[in-house]
């Protein structure tokens, strides 16, 4: 399983799959949410693979 974390300290286990797909299962937007790995960015088309951890950050700007 993959552990995500989120920036409110929630904590998720989803199954492997790409970025893309994970940030579906989860119901967020991709345009809107930034997925990082050890402290690296992932892309869109990046697999994460069984026993990794991600951290999910939610993107806001304004005007």
């Amino acid at each position: 399983m993959v552990k995500v974390e989120f920036t409110d300290g929630r904590i998720e286990e989803i199954s492997p799959a790409s970025v893309k797909d994970i940030l579906k299962k989860l119901n967020l937007k991709e345009t809107t949410t930034l997925v990082t790995r050890d402290g690296e960015l992932l892309t869109h088309d990046i697999h994460v693979y069984d026993g990794q951890d991600i951290k999910i950050i939610n993107v806001v700007s304004g005007g």
